[in-house]
């Protein structure tokens, strides 16, 4: 069964740190440049991730040597749904998530 997993954007971090060092202006003459300019990397940061809904091999048990785990929930209607990050705390890190209708018997992930 596939398993959805969301791609992160490696450069949202320095994205943010250049943008909130470029809030800081160093003369009322580039002020308005720099606000411009940090509106267009913060902008970036609203652009929404890509999801892959069929990872393949890359992504499953075998290859994920690591996990953090994010959240666990159930809805109303007793879906578990699971979340959690694999592949390091690195830019190699991806989100994964899971769910289960079963009571957690079994998932859909790969």
């Amino acid at each position: 069964m596939p398993m959805t997993q969301l791609v992160p954007r490696p450069q949202t971090a320095w994205i943010i740190g250049l943008a909130l060092l470029l809030w800081l202006p160093t003369s009322t003459d580039r002020a308005d440049a720099q606000t411009e300019q940090t509106r267009q990397i913060l902008d970036l940061a609203m652009q929404p991730p890509q999801i892959n809904t069929d990872p393949g091999p890359d992504y499953g048990d075998v290859a994920r040597d690591m996990s953090m785990i994010i959240g666990m929930d159930r809805t109303p209607g007793g879906r578990i749904w699971a979340a959690w990050v694999s592949g390091g705390d690195s830019e190699l890190g991806f989100f994964v998530a899971a769910t289960s209708d079963d009571g957690g018997q079994n998932s859909d992930r790969t």
